[in-house]
């Protein structure tokens, strides 16, 4: 699958690439944490026991939100939607330990 952000919030794949910058950059101002240029597009963890997944595009089961990227740090991965590390707040948290399997961006 092609790299993207869901619309409306960025129009085209030049912006989704700069706002992944971006999110990464505020990752690292928010947490301390260096997030890598690797674009995730899914990942499938265990969550209170059960098998679960977030993927760019679709709703975070939370908040309802959109997933807008998905980031790859040492040790874990950031889920950014709007409030979540997308414009504000900070990403909700997966441990890589949890982690069942990713699937990335094709470039």
């Amino acid at each position: 699958m092609k790299f993207f952000m869901p619309k409306p919030f960025v129009a085209s794949v030049g912006q989704a690439h700069k706002a992944h910058q971006c999110m990464r950059r505020f990752a690292k101002q928010k947490l301390g944490v260096e997030a890598s240029e690797r674009k995730v597009y899914r990942i499938e963890f265990v969550r209170d026991g059960v098998r679960d997944e977030l993927c760019v595009g679709q709703q975070e089961f939370d908040s309802g939100e959109p997933v807008l990227a998905i980031l790859d740090a040492p040790r874990k991965y950031l889920v950014c939607t709007p409030n979540q590390g997308g414009y504000r707040g900070e990403p909700i948290v997966i441990g890589k330990q949890r982690t069942q399997s990713v699937d990335e961006f094709d470039e």
